[in-house]
């Protein structure tokens, strides 16, 4: 259940982008995060706001965010929002269902974005109303002194950093973004929440390190008729504490990448299937995309139960 604090008002419906922080215990990273966001170059005649969304904190993530933005004298509103159960998911979804702007950015707690982070978003997004979702590229910043172990580099994609595709494009059927950076056209996903559908990959949650709720989020966008796109213009930092450096939270990490790959491959499996029958470039139908994506989730959560029965039928037979 999530809730909006009083203090912080509540959702504007004129605001053209929200910037949304989920946080679980951020209160060391948060003030570099909102520095980055309060510089950022956007028209006069924008309104937009930033949206930290407490996910069960026992820290004050909360009240210092709070101080740091009031400390930087931006005209520019902060809000929280209180989502108590754990989940990167669950936290998207109460940040998603408590704006009422045009656009939404997903700005992890760890994410330092360019100055023409926001506009750039917008303005792609403007020039073409076929595009859901953009992503960009990232470059890891470190702690002073940190040892960078000598297979960051090779795992580096896991960790959202680097060029996610070589060339700005729009992306094909199988084609999926990060969910650090991302940003989104709010509407469908608001709609498809409407509608009861439920995240099945909950996401990162306290200290586990789960995955794949960034790329089911994605595939929704897709099931709603709307398209990907990567651009070179969208650049981030992402600040990698020594603690993501062992070999412990590497593992953590591509386990659960694993864990959720046989469910994002059905998606991709369902999402290429109508790619064949329709252009995804061209605009959505309006009248069909909720009925679509309920028919597609349905789908999902049926092949996940029977997957699940197969499994425990074969780890039940005789060798």
């Amino acid at each position: 259940m999530s809730f909006t604090d009083p203090l912080s008002g509540g959702p504007n419906t004129n605001v053209m982008v929200s910037v949304i922080i989920c946080c679980y215990n951020s209160s060391s990273k948060i003030r570099k995060v909102l520095l980055h966001l309060s510089q950022q170059v956007v028209p006069d005649a924008w309104d937009w706001e930033v949206v930290i969304v407490d996910n069960a904190c026992d820290d004050e993530t909360s009240k210092l965010a709070e101080e740091y933005w009031k400390e930087f004298h931006i005209n520019t509103l902060l809000r929280v929002v209180h989502e108590g159960q754990p989940g990167l998911a669950h936290a998207r979804k109460a940040g998603m269902t408590n704006t009422d702007s045009k656009y939404v950015i997903f700005c992890d707690d760890d994410n330092l974005l360019d100055r023409d982070y926001l506009y750039n978003v917008v303005d792609l997004m403007e020039s073409d109303p076929t595009i859901g979702a953009v992503g960009g590229s990232s470059t890891a910043v470190f702690e002073q002194d940190a040892l960078v172990p000598h297979w960051f580099n090779s795992s580096a994609d896991n960790y959202a950093v680097g060029r996610q595709y070589p060339e700005s494009t729009h992306l094909g059927c199988n084609n999926l973004l990060w969910g650090a950076g991302l940003g989104i056209r709010a509407e469908p996903v608001r709609n498809i929440y409407r509608m009861g559908v439920q995240s099945l990959l909950p996401g990162r949650s306290g200290g586990k390190w789960l995955a794949g709720d960034d790329s089911e989020l994605c595939c929704w966008i897709k099931a709603a008729g709307y398209g990907l796109y990567y651009s070179d213009s969208l650049h981030f930092c992402h600040f990698m504490s020594s603690d993501r450096l062992t070999i412990k939270r590497r593992n953590s990490i591509l386990k659960g990448i694993k864990k959720s790959s046989d469910l994002i491959s059905t998606y991709l499996i369902l999402l290429s299937a109508d790619c064949y029958r329709n252009n995804t470039k061209s605009l959505h139908s309006d009248s069909g995309f909720l009925t679509r994506a309920r028919t597609y989730i349905n789908l999902i959560m049926y092949g996940s139960r029977v997957g699940k029965n197969i499994r425990i039928i074969k780890s039940g037979a005789p060798k």
